[in-house]
């Protein structure tokens, strides 16, 4: 990474963010910046030795030294129950934010995948609460103060009626022009903070 780089941003998450480091120009074509994307498809963020837990990955998270991370988690913990879910969440992002402690942390609404249709108010609820987390860091303790907690809603399409036409054919991953859209909407997530910092 060269010293010359203002920022250092992680990109973390389950399988959507493996894929996206596919799709995405180099360094989310943000200029003075460095971006790396941490990634195992089909991560939990419930805590065990497993090879699925994220947990696993915070070293080369932490190793980046990153002063914003956006995470996108929890869809593949939806057979859990909601407030069991929500604690694991709030959980991990505690301890990303305990261990690295970045500048700027976006955390990325949960998506609806059209296989995961009947989960459609139970994900809604998680939503809700996670825009409630970020407001209470925000406003409460000193590792709040120094990190500033970003709910991000993706507005590309991703939720809404018509979303069915960005997913692939397995109804759990996006198509490519769903791909392009989630890629730009990182993009644009990391560099409104970026540049209201």
């Amino acid at each position: 990474m060269s010293s010359s780089n203002r920022h250092r941003i992680v990109v973390f998450g389950h399988s959507y963010v493996r894929r996206a480091q596919a799709a995405a120009p180099s360094n989310l074509g943000l200029h003075d910046c460095s971006v790396a994307f941490i990634s195992r498809g089909g991560g939990s963020v419930v805590f065990s030795r497993d090879t699925h837990c994220l947990y696993n990955y915070l070293p080369q998270v932490e190793d980046f030294r990153p002063n914003v991370i956006f995470v996108h988690a929890g869809e593949v913990d939806l057979h859990l129950p909601r407030h069991r879910l929500l604690t694991a969440l709030e959980q991990f992002f505690d301890t990303i934010i305990g261990h690295c402690q970045p500048a700027i942390f976006i955390i990325s609404q949960l998506l609806l995948f059209p296989e995961l249709e009947q989960l459609r108010e139970k994900v809604t609820w998680i939503n809700l609460r996670l825009q409630q987390y970020v407001h209470r860091r925000n406003v409460g303790n000193n590792v709040a103060r120094r990190t500033r907690l970003v709910f991000w809603r993706h507005r590309c399409g991703l939720w809404g009626p018509n979303s069915h036409r960005l997913f692939s054919s397995d109804r759990t991953h996006v198509n490519a022009t769903g791909m392009h859209r989630y890629v730009c909407s990182i993009r644009t997530a990391v560099g409104q903070q970026i540049h209201s910092a």
